[in-house]
């Protein structure tokens, strides 16, 4: 599981990893973290801070779901994002909003954009 993505500083293309913030130089970062055998190694990538966005659920073809992705359940287009005011994980179609615990057990979606912050 990649639990965060973010675009790099001067980068295009999303980099998966843990999210952390320096506190002392005020950056934001995805590590990429390298497991070998009897090695832990690792690769710290500044990243533009509205870019990272969180894992959230996989699709039915087993895709990596985040928020602000678009994903198809049958003719529905839904807009997966985080609600504070519920404290839940949500589907957005046309301006109506549901739990995401009901799109993923009522029905398969399937990833159809990621979200593009470049």
């Amino acid at each position: 599981m990649r639990p965060y993505r973010g675009i790099p500083i001067g980068g295009k293309d999303f980099v998966y990893g843990w999210y952390w913030y320096n506190d002392a130089t005020g950056k934001h970062y995805i590590r990429q973290t390298n497991f070998q055998p009897a090695e832990y190694d690792y690769t710290d990538y500044k990243v533009i801070p509205e870019s990272v966005v969180r894992f959230v659920i996989k699709d039915k073809h087993g895709k990596d779901v985040y928020a602000g992705d678009r994903v198809k359940s049958g003719k529905r287009v839904l807009l997966i994002y985080w609600d504070e005011n519920y404290l839940q994980w949500r589907a957005k179609e046309c301006g109506y909003c549901t739990p995401l615990c009901q799109w993923a057990i009522s029905e398969q979606f399937e990833l159809i954009e990621e979200k593009d912050d470049a």
